[in-house]
């Protein structure tokens, strides 16, 4: 009589030989097989017994029982040992005896490697200016900051950066970590005005002329706008001559820097444009002599003579000129100045010019 399982038993008399014992909970302990050769257990799931099952070999390979509980699995080809082909963006690489070599090219910034894990990296480099590589896009704040060296800029951070542009607007720095900012497009005419180191400049009202006006106009402000006006700036002629001993009764004329009696052209100065002669201020110096007057001219084309001072007394070593003057002269005229000599007494010597002329 079996002994039951309850009672530490088989519940069987006995067992087939070759077979795997199972348990059955407290019924009797069943038994698998014996498998053929080069099945294995099977489980069936929690509702059922294992069994023995054949391994069946799938596409491209092969099963051998070689005995003594060896199977073999080999591959065929295909997927297996077989070849192995990779389509890439340009051309194909096929397996060769089941190896596919990976390389990095470092000028597009990829490199590989592998290790004893069975692992292969593949790493690309970061972006430079030199290097291909991966990069990071830059935030809308990181491009107003501007620091980075690293970060790549986009369609969408460059016009946070411009900043909102108005149309015929002149751009306006807005600090190095700020955007762009822009006038208003102004009225025709008018000029933009700075405001100084504490405020965008501004168009201001006062306008520029629609045309230049005449040769050698010049822009004058009326106290609105500016225009177009005959210059009425003018120049400084300043005149230093070398001492020289005057005659009695004798006409001189300053020819450059030295007085002659000869009216040379040297003497002559011409005018570039219409202008007038309004002053001359000055003074002429000697080696005292007696009191009779000498007289300063400015002689215009050699024609006219403009009285300067009449009075010259050099019996004193110091004689200041301060002439009014309205010569009126056309562009292309010229004029010297001239000095006449009276009958003196007692010649001076030494005598000089400083002068300074203005044209308006």
């Amino acid at each position: 009589m079996p002994v039951t399982v309850p009672n530490g038993g088989t519940g069987q008399v006995s067992f087939p030989a070759h077979t795997v014992l199972l348990g059955e909970g407290t019924s009797a302990i069943g038994n698998a097989g014996p498998g053929a050769v080069g099945y294995v257990l099977t489980g069936q799931g929690a509702g059922a017994d294992p069994i023995f099952s054949q391994i069946v070999a799938g596409s491209n390979m092969t099963i051998t029982n070689t005995g003594n509980g060896v199977i073999t699995f080999a591959s065929t080809g295909g997927g297996g040992g077989g070849d192995i082909t990779f389509n890439g963006d340009s051309g194909t690489a096929t397996s060769n005896a089941g190896q596919v070599n990976i390389f990095g090219n470092s000028t597009q910034g990829v490199s590989t490697s592998g290790d004893a894990m069975e692992t292969l990296t593949i790493t690309v480099a970061d972006a430079s200016t030199t290097q291909k590589g991966v990069l990071e896009l830059a935030t809308n704040a990181e491009t107003l900051l501007g620091a980075s060296t690293i970060l790549a800029v986009t369609p969408d951070d460059l016009n946070v950066k411009l900043g909102t542009q108005t149309q015929y607007g002149v751009a306006i720095g807005g600090g190095p970590t700020a955007a762009l900012q822009y006038t208003g497009t102004g009225s025709a005419g008018q000029i933009l005005q700075s405001g100084g180191n504490s405020a965008n400049p501004t168009y201001s009202t006062a306008t520029y002329p629609s045309t230049a006006g005449a040769v050698g106009n010049i822009l004058v402000s009326d106290g609105t706008n500016f225009v177009s006006s005959a210059s009425t700036f003018g120049a400084l002629l300043i005149f230093e001559s070398n001492n020289f001993n005057p005659n009695d009764s004798t006409i001189y004329y300053l020819n450059g820097s030295g007085w002659s009696v000869s009216n040379v052209a040297q003497g002559r100065h011409y005018m570039p444009r219409n202008g007038t002669i309004t002053g001359l201020i000055g003074y002429m110096t000697s080696i005292a002599g007696s009191s009779e007057n000498a007289t300063l001219y400015i002689r215009v084309n050699d024609t006219t003579d403009y009285t300067v001072s009449n009075t010259l007394d050099f019996s004193l070593p110091f004689n200041n000129i301060n002439a009014s003057l309205s010569i009126s002269l056309s562009q292309g005229d010229y004029f010297k100045i001239k000095f006449l000599s009276p009958a003196w007494v007692t010649n001076p010597t030494q005598a000089s010019l400083n002068c300074t002329i203005n044209i308006i």
